[in-house]
């Protein structure tokens, strides 16, 4: 009877061994689902970030180029003031796009 008693205990500590098994094999897979559902969320901030960045970059370029275009116009018969703010704006350019 002991020994059926030891059979029944190991058949149990068995199945319980299996049923940790499942445990931790569904902890692992809702574990790597948590952080790919997080790795999406960070590029989905990451680019929404970096598109921000482009938009300001291009008003800033905008609003410095009507600046300047309209600093060129009024003082287009001085042709080395006009190579001098066309020097600049390429080095602004430049500045700006890095």
């Amino acid at each position: 009877m002991s020994e059926v008693s030891n059979y029944d205990k190991l058949i149990e500590a068995f199945e319980s061994g299996l049923s940790l098994r499942g445990k931790v094999k569904t902890k692992h897979l809702k574990q790597k689902a948590d952080k790919k559902k997080a790795a999406k969320k960070t590029r989905a901030i990451k680019r929404a970030d970096a598109d921000k960045l482009d938009a300001l970059r291009q008003d800033l370029t905008r609003k410095i180029e009507y600046s300047l275009s309209h600093i060129i116009q009024t003082n287009a018969k001085n042709c080395e003031a006009v190579s001098f703010l066309k020097g600049k704006m390429k080095m602004i350019r430049q500045t700006i796009s890095e």
